[in-house]
């Protein structure tokens, strides 16, 4: 049943909940442990097992869901893992900073979310603090296979034992199991010690090429009341994606694309200096974090593409970031400008937890 009430904007405090936001790409194939994917959204494995991980427009009808939701995040099987080692993982994972998760410590709070999965039977979410040292589990059921269906998850009050974080490190870790070796497998319905991703029921969804695991609009609220869904407007959830990763290109160009649309330029003063060397972020960082640089004539990072003052190309030069911050970079030439010629730049500003 879907339930309608008017819902304060961020009051779901999930990163990009309906997929929607995909700065760096749509699709990953062979996605590497410890990579984000779709902005918001952390693949983890440990494990032979492979995915794709990609933007899906297989999405809940209206009639579920109570809006239309553009996107569902999806993990599609390449290569099976089907005997999980006791040390082994595989998880979507969101890490949800302390500045905002932090008014849900010690308090009961609701995860709910829809979900499609090939893979029938138990499955788990977990929620994780900081300094991985308390964790909970609730179990959830995909009772007929590739049908999306709805979980709704309770979670008791959160212990004040524990390493716990109120500012912009990470306050929780939640994550959706694929699958789990028993290393990080444990009882569920309650606050453990220790860094646990799954219940001892969980099934293994990395077991074929054949699974299909999907995931669409979770979210997350203090209390006990079940309440209704909410993906916020889009610009609020890209500013919400921005204080954790930036890029200077279009929204829909991938970094690394060689391109001069949406770069910034300088003139050069000399070997080592630009006149406008001071470049700042739409959107302050949760932590002055890593840029990246690339040059628009073939989008190679760590360089800046010099145009003279008839603005024809000239050659793709050495680059980087210097003096970052939570609102801004500057420029190093690092000893390779030409004074008189123009550098043009394209960035990434990575700030993510």
């Amino acid at each position: 049943m879907v339930i309608f009430r008017t819902t304060p904007a961020r009051e779901n405090l999930f990163v990009n909940p309906d997929a929607r936001i995909a700065q760096e790409g749509t699709s990953f194939a062979a996605i590497a442990h410890g990579t984000y994917s779709l902005d918001g959204w952390e693949y983890l494995k440990v494990g032979t097992m492979v995915h794709t991980v990609s933007q899906d427009t297989d999405t809940p009808t209206v009639a579920q869901l109570g809006y239309n939701s553009p996107f569902s995040i999806k993990a599609d099987c390449t290569t099976a893992d089907a005997s999980m080692a006791a040390g082994d993982l595989c998880s979507l994972v969101q890490n949800l900073e302390g500045n905002f998760v932090s008014k849900l410590f010690e308090k009961p709070f609701v995860i709910r979310f829809w979900h499609k999965h090939t893979k029938t039977g138990t499955h788990s979410v977990s929620v994780s603090n900081g300094g991985a040292d308390r964790s909970f589990v609730r179990e959830y059921t995909q009772s007929v296979s590739d049908t999306w269906e709805e979980a709704i998850l309770y979670f008791d009050a959160s212990p004040s034992a524990g390493t716990w974080y109120s500012d912009e490190q990470l306050g929780f870790r939640i994550s959706w199991a694929l699958a789990s070796g028993t290393t990080f497998s444990t009882t569920a319905d309650a606050w453990n010690t220790g860094n646990f991703t799954s219940s001892d029921n969980q099934v293994n969804n990395c077991d074929s090429v054949s699974n299909n695991f999907l995931i669409n609009s979770p979210c997350i609220y203090a209390g006990t009341d079940n309440r209704s869904y909410y993906s916020p407007p889009f610009e609020q959830q890209l500013n919400y994606c921005e204080r954790y990763f930036e890029k200077s290109y279009d929204f829909g160009t991938a970094p690394g694309t060689a391109t001069g649309t949406g770069s910034n330029y300088s003139y050069i003063l000399g070997t080592f200096y630009t006149t406008q060397d001071t470049l700042y972020y739409r959107t302050p960082k949760r932590v002055a974090g890593t840029v990246t640089i690339y040059n628009t004539n073939d989008g190679t990072a760590a360089q800046y593409s010099s145009h003279n003052a008839a603005g024809t190309f000239q050659a793709n030069r050495t680059a980087a970031a210097f003096l970052t911050s939570e609102k801004q970079y500057k420029l190093s030439l690092s000893g390779t400008g030409v004074g008189g010629e123009y550098a043009y730049h394209q960035f990434t500003a990575d700030a993510r937890l």
